[in-house]
């Protein structure tokens, strides 16, 4: 029997090249990217003709839609265009999905800072429409769409979170022989941090097992400040890090849940050691 096709968005990306690694265990795995990659196809999914030409073409069983503008400070000074590629593109990939795929299981992630009211930056709103447009195509046209929604994901690759950014500049600190002079937002800055890897394992059991109009939280369940991850940066170095702070302010978490992922059988395997670790590494190889 055939294995079945699994189309996979933003495929260079940090998350999609795990996600391709992964699933390609298990599926006919089909990455696309705006990038040029001689492995992948090429679409750029802010063009609606493009990707319903495209989605006529590989007829995917599965769709796991990874891709969007993920960087606050750039949703300020670009707006428009984080919503194009985060609100418009994903409309055009399940309206494309609706008339050649309709009975296709669909996972469209989401993000931690998707917010209900009070946006804190035009990324939350975009990310928070997304969200319930990918609801209400799921509720109008009864198509199987799960939103997947994920903490602050770390590991080894091209990211652009916090923690990569950090290692990087230990790295190129390390490298000088100097003593690590760090300055970062806010010491209680509290997040939650889940290894990609894990976060990829979840993404498949949701496209397999999940519940169709269910949201899926994913996190590791524990949270840690910016000082706290210092800390634990501190003892992969035999350098003191010296770590400067624009403030010193109390955060209130918004306590995410992984219960429903536990439900399908999910938890997390990596500790957040061996995720800094492997991103270390990472860093000094890049």
């Amino acid at each position: 029997m055939p294995k079945q096709t699994v189309l996979v968005t933003g495929a260079t990306g940090f998350t999609g090249a795990h996600a391709i690694k992964k699933l390609k265990q298990d599926y006919h795995v089909i990455g696309i990217s705006r990038s040029a990659n001689p492995n992948m196809l090429r679409v750029d999914l802010s063009d609606q003709y493009a990707v319903n030409e495209m989605m006529a073409k590989t007829m995917p069983d599965m769709i796991l839609h990874l891709a969007g503008q993920n960087h606050v400070e750039q949703s300020w000074e670009e707006p428009v265009s984080t919503f194009e590629t985060n609100v418009l593109a994903t409309l055009y990939l399940l309206e494309a999905a609706r008339k050649h795929v309709p009975n296709c299981r669909i996972v469209v992630v989401g993000s931690a800072l998707q917010a209900e009211k009070a946006y804190p930056h035009p990324y939350s709103f975009s990310k928070s429409l997304q969200a319930n447009l990918a609801k209400a195509w799921g509720d109008l046209y009864g198509m199987q769409i799960i939103l997947a929604v994920p903490c602050n994901l770390i590991g080894p690759g091209p990211s652009t979170g916090v923690c990569s950014a950090i290692a990087k500049q230990l790295i190129n600190e390390e490298n000088r022989d100097k003593e690590k002079e760090i300055q970062l937002s806010n010491a209680f800055a509290t997040r939650d941090y889940l290894d990609v890897r894990d976060a990829v394992r979840a993404y498949q059991m949701v496209l397999e097992y999940g519940e169709v109009g269910i949201a899926y939280e994913i996190g590791s369940g524990y949270y840690r400040t910016l000082e706290e991850v210092i800390a634990e940066f501190q003892k992969l170095t035999p350098y003191p890090i010296n770590a400067s702070y624009l403030e010193r302010k109390k955060e209130q978490v918004s306590l995410n849940s992984s219960i429903k992922m536990n439900k399908l059988g999910w938890k997390p395997n990596i500790s957040f050691e061996k995720s800094l670790r492997d991103l270390m590494e990472y860093a000094k190889k890049s």
